[in-house]
């Protein structure tokens, strides 16, 4: 048996199953029906299919007990170039920002997991994280972020002194 210690029992002393990919809780408090789900909303700084920050972050979603559910935001791709003309007061946002703004909204944490590029972020994070500095969605908000990338450049990830940027926001 395989499992992490529950959050939900008291004293954390029980232990979720692994099992049919989904985890399964065996504390009696963690299956009551006054539990409360805690939405977690996953962005994933690469683009490509295949990406290893998004298959942990899938993994993440698979993984989580059952009072958490991880949500993987998919329209990274579909933001548009920011423009600080098409942010301000009186005009139409864009719909693929209005959904990423209402959907970190109604999330209770996010998840960041981005790879390194060219010393930093990939663009189409920066450009996320540029049309939500002006909203106010992720005041307050706690923000987890990973950087997973080939073992050769773990020594010089430039990309891990960007993302704790996120927390001032």
């Amino acid at each position: 048996m395989q499992g992490a210690i529950c959050p939900t029992a008291p004293g954390n002393r029980c232990w979720y199953r692994t099992t049919n990919a989904k985890p399964e809780c065996t504390s009696t408090e963690a299956l009551g029906t006054s539990m409360t789900v805690t939405n977690i909303l996953a962005i994933s700084g690469s683009l490509r299919a295949g990406s290893l920050n998004s298959e942990v972050l899938r993994a993440c979603a698979l993984l989580a007990p059952p009072p958490v559910q991880v949500t993987l935001f998919d329209g990274l791709g579909a933001l548009p170039h920011f423009n600080p003309d098409l942010d301000v007061e009186g005009v139409v946002l864009p719909a693929h920002v209005k959904d990423l703004r209402r959907r970190i909204g109604g999330a209770d944490a996010l998840l960041i997991s981005s790879p390194e590029y060219a010393h930093g972020v990939p663009g189409s994070l920066k450009n996320a994280l540029d049309w939500l500095v002006s909203a106010g969605e992720m005041l307050y908000k706690p923000i987890g972020c990973s950087i997973f990338c080939h073992a050769r450049f773990t020594r010089t990830s430039h990309c891990g002194r960007y993302l704790p940027r996120c927390r001032r926001y």
